[in-house]
C-alpha cells in the first residue's frame, strides 16, 4: 500500500469512529441529563433531611441539657490573677449639660 493511501485510510476510519461515538452520546444525552437530575434531587433531599434531623437532635440535646443543668461549678469560681488593673487610666467625668 501507498503511504499516503494508508494515512488517509487511518484518518477516515478515525473520523468515522469519532462520528459514531458522538452520535451515540448525543442519543444518550437526554438519558444522562434525566439520570443526573434525579441523582441531584436525591442528594438535595438527603441534605435537607440530614439538616432537619441534626436540627431536631441539637434542639433535643440543648433542651435536655438545659433541663438537667446544675450549678455546682458556681462555688468554684476563682479570680483571674492575670487581669492587672494597675495600668488602667482613671478618668474624671464632668456633666457638661448642667453648666
Amino acid at each position: 500500500m501507498n503511504k499516503n493511501f494508508k494515512g488517509a485510510l487511518y484518518a477516515v476510519i478515525t473520523i468515522l469512529i469519532i462520528i459514531l461515538i458522538v452520535r451515540f452520546l448525543i442519543r444518550l444525552l437526554p438519558y444522562f441529563l434525566v439520570i443526573g437530575f434525579i441523582i441531584w434531587l436525591i442528594f438535595k433531599f438527603k441534605k435537607k433531611t440530614n439538616k432537619t434531623s441534626e436540627y431536631r437532635e441539637e434542639n433535643y440535646y440543648n433542651k435536655d441539657s438545659y433541663n438537667n443543668q446544675t450549678y455546682s461549678n458556681v462555688d468554684s469560681y476563682e479570680e483571674d490573677d492575670d487581669f492587672d488593673t494597675s495600668n488602667a487610666i482613671d478618668v474624671d467625668y464632668e456633666d457638661v449639660d448642667n453648666k
